[in-house]
């Protein structure tokens, strides 16, 4: 929490931001604002190390997945979905490597952290049933 403590602290005055991967993320203050403009841009600034490092790491993730994949492709990386194309005899051991593959990744962007990634990785013979299906709550 200090570090998006920081980091909002650090926009409201309009100083730009790093993220948790070291992207540059920009922050302008200007000559006369309110103080709702000030608390929104900390509100942005906290919320921007959120995403990005969520970015970063995804990206991290779907890139080992790629370079370590010996047969199909990666046919979608949406925010934080990764749909895997690959024949049906390689799908339990391709659910495994996504897998080892997210366990890698974690060890490489936070060496000796506690904190356990986790996926729901699911076998599925096509796209459409990736999930499940979704109930629309009567009015």
């Amino acid at each position: 929490m200090e570090y998006l403590d920081a980091g909002d602290r650090s926009a409201q005055a309009g100083k730009d931001l790093r993220t948790y991967g070291g992207r540059l993320v920009p922050m302008r203050a200007s000559a006369g604002e309110s103080p709702a403009r000030v608390a929104a841009r900390g509100r942005y600034g906290r919320n921007a190390l959120v995403q990005g490092a969520a970015a970063e790491f995804f990206k991290m993730w779907a890139v080992t997945v790629r370079a370590r994949l010996p047969a199909g492709f990666i046919a979608l990386c949406l925010h934080d979905e990764l749909l895997v194309h690959v024949p049906a005899a390689d799908g339990e051991a391709t659910a495994e490597l996504v897998d080892a593959c997210l366990r890698e990744t974690a060890a490489r962007w936070a060496p000796g952290s506690a904190v356990r990634f986790i996926s729901d990785t699911r076998l599925v013979s096509a796209w459409s049933d990736a999930k499940g299906a979704v109930s629309v709550p009567e009015k």
